[in-house]
């Protein structure tokens, strides 16, 4: 197997093990599940050469670094590894005067040390404690970077994109994942835990369309396009091994217990707004040519991106049927494939038209697209998800007078599991600001949130506060520009939406 700059050994309840860390993807194994190969191992009767010889073997399977595993120089560390052992090691680096760093424990420079020599009958560790020895690959190089997403903190939700240690957040220009999971040093939250709870395929039956609003700067077009990008990354991982830019633990469980054949379809309704004219001016052709033309165009960049599972079959450009809602689904029911569906600015086009021209326009968007999805909810249309911004002074939010619609979808909106899509809850901001490495800043900040949830009373409801991600960002971005918390927060507080439980 390829390998980094590091190898793992860790003895692991008595029993002796091995990770394997690759140069770009992630690889485990138990040395004393082969012991037919490595005999000694599960008593600890095996030299360090030994070990090094048989990780070599692995090695050269499947890399063409020209590097070798060395057992001339091990380093017996304790590095905490709770979240990812890739993590440890990243942030460790064997180019470094390793006698000095308080990891390293002891450096052994005998290549036939047994490994039980080298450990005492107490020091027995758990799986996820850390790691205990460390072997290098020679001849040395530069460090080499890891690439994917790591998960951090106590509770696995802050994530950092692996490559560099530069601390670095999400930038406020970009509310697509994929850019965001792929720029080295970024921190940010993962939300992927949401699919786990909604879409888990073992126990959801639910197929009903979560709709959660939110003002702007909560993250909705950031989550919308993490959906697109897990079910797109379940397809092309699966189908044409292109990585993942998610967790590499939750990714993996996930896509054993999702359905195969889904792809993502993500539809901006934004997009649809700025095809019509503000106010009720309008005629139902105008409407009806605005809502075709905007299809169009979301079934043409549909076809696009999915153009390496079509394709033969990816329609022609002139062709009018098959860039509508109904052509795409008679494609891709023929090729196998059923659909995911994504809809973000969900209100958007609804607060720029008034009067009739409202009308005709729920009335194009549900002939043209709403009904195949509510329709078809549950067989060709997996699952979906739909975010905008509230509605207020508009009556009720669109398409929900039509039976079938509100049959098939639910309002998170104000709900808990609303936390786990869009916006920060107290602790993921906590979380978040960790990851500058202030104790006194974390602290600041705690007290000055406070609890952030209440328990009801008589008189009141219990409440849960939910944060604008944008704020937060903001505010951290100060503080690591050595902005102090209490200018930041005597200026501008932080942005929240209290969520009734």
């Amino acid at each position: 197997m390829p390998l980094n700059r590091a190898l793992v050994f860790a003895r692991v309840n008595g029993q002796h093990g091995s990770g394997v860390v690759g140069h770009a993807a992630e690889f485990a194994y138990e040395l004393c599940w082969f012991d037919d190969t490595l005999q000694g191992c599960g008593d600890g009767m095996v030299t360090l050469h030994d070990i090094a010889t048989y990780l070599d073997q692995l090695h050269e399977v499947g890399c063409t670094c020209g590097r070798s595993v060395a057992a001339d120089r091990v380093l017996k560390v304790h590095l905490r590894a709770a979240q990812d052992i890739d993590t440890a090691l990243e942030d460790f680096s064997f180019n470094i005067d390793d006698e000095e760093d308080g990891r390293v424990l002891r450096v052994i420079n005998d290549p036939q040390a047994v490994v039980k020599d080298l450990f005492a009958e107490d020091e027995v560790f758990k799986l996820d404690e850390g790691v205990q020895l460390l072997f290098a690959t020679a001849p040395r190089d530069p460090q080499m970077s890891f690439t994917g997403v790591r998960r951090l903190g106590e509770r696995g939700n802050v994530c950092r994109v692996s490559g560099s240690t530069i601390k670095l957040l999400p930038g406020v220009d970009s509310s697509d994942y994929k850019e965001i999971a792929s720029r080295p040093g970024m921190h940010f939250i993962d939300k992927s835990d949401f699919l786990s709870l909604r879409y888990h395929y073992d126990y959801n039956i639910d197929a009903r369309v979560p709709i959660v609003l939110r003002e702007d700067g909560y993250g909705k077009t950031v989550f919308c396009t993490m959906l697109e990008a897990f079910f797109s990354s379940h397809e092309h991982n699966c189908k044409t091994n292109v990585p993942t830019r998610f967790p590499i633990q939750r990714f993996k469980n996930l896509r054993e217990r999702v359905h195969r054949g889904i792809l993502a379809m993500l539809v901006d309704f934004g997009d649809l707004a700025q095809r019509l004219k503000e106010g009720c001016e309008q005629e139902h052709e105008e409407i009806m040519n605005a809502c075709t033309g905007f299809m169009k165009t979301v079934v043409a960049d549909f076809y696009e991106k999915n153009a390496w599972f079509l394709g033969e079959d990816r329609p022609a450009q002139d062709d009018k049927f098959m860039h509508t809602f109904e052509g795409l689904k008679i494609l891709l029911a023929r090729l196998g494939f059923r659909l995911f569906v994504i809809v973000d600015n969900y209100t958007a086009p609804f607060m720029r038209v008034f009067g009739t021209a409202t009308q005709y326009l729920e009335y194009e968007l549900w002939l043209q697209f709403v009904v195949y999805i509510v329709k078809d909810l549950g067989g060709f249309v997996w699952r979906g998800f739909i975010t905008g911004r509230p509605f207020p002074g508009h009556g009720p939010i669109p398409f929900s007078n039509r039976p079938l619609f509100a049959e098939k979808t639910e309002d998170l909106t104000n709900r808990p599991e609303s936390l786990q899509a869009i916006g920060f809850s107290r602790e993921e901001v906590l979380d978040l600001a960790a990851t500058l490495g202030n104790s006194d800043i974390n602290k600041a900040l705690a007290d000055a949130l406070g609890n952030g949830d209440s328990n009801g009373t008589a008189d009141h409801e219990a409440t849960t506060s939910v944060y604008s991600a944008k704020a937060v960002v903001l505010m951290l971005i100060r503080l690591m520009n050595g902005d102090s918390l209490h200018e930041v927060l005597a200026e501008e507080s932080l942005k929240r939406t209290v969520v009734v439980r």
